[in-house]
């Protein structure tokens, strides 16, 4: 290695920090589309199970997520548009973003009757929500902003992990 240049690698601890049981699903987005996709019933993982980019799209597909206001949705792509371009000064090609989507504790405890009990009206754990609630999460006639507007989100955030 006394010919080649320094080589410097970053370490990073898993940073969620999110109550398992709490969690819906966990991605770890490339920002690719290639070999991005954990294949099979995704309704039969475990909510700690791993995902990737493409079964994130299907899940934007399947149900109303990830719609975030305009102002957030400029802090999160400003803030990525950062960490990439440290990234990209460094000239390191291989990272990723850990994704967790967790239901809110605080939401759960107050509207407990939206999320699915046992026959002793305990609540289940991991959290799901009713078979009501999934009907109205994944209603498609609630409008984001516009259609073009979550494609082009969607878009940006891949082209900018992609740099």
């Amino acid at each position: 290695m006394e010919d080649n240049d320094t080589v410097y690698l970053i370490l990073m601890g898993n940073s969620k920090k999110c109550q398992k049981q709490y969690i819906k699903k966990i991605y770890d987005l490339k920002g690719s589309l290639v070999k991005r996709l954990v294949k099979g019933d995704e309704s039969t993982f475990k909510n700690t199970a791993v995902l990737k980019d493409r079964n994130l799209q299907h899940l934007k597909r399947e149900e109303r997520c990830l719609l975030f206001h305009n102002d957030d949705t400029k802090r999160i792509m400003r803030q990525m548009g950062l960490d990439i371009s440290l990234l990209a000064h460094f000239n390191l090609m291989d990272y990723s973003l850990l994704f967790v989507i967790e239901y809110n504790p605080e939401y759960v405890k107050r509207y407990p009757h939206e999320f699915q009990h046992d026959d002793d009206g305990e609540l289940v754990f991991p959290v799901r929500p009713t078979k009501k609630q999934e009907e109205l999460m994944s209603n498609k006639n609630i409008a984001f902003d516009s259609v073009a507007k979550k494609k082009k989100i969607s878009d940006e955030f891949l082209a900018k992990m992609a740099g």
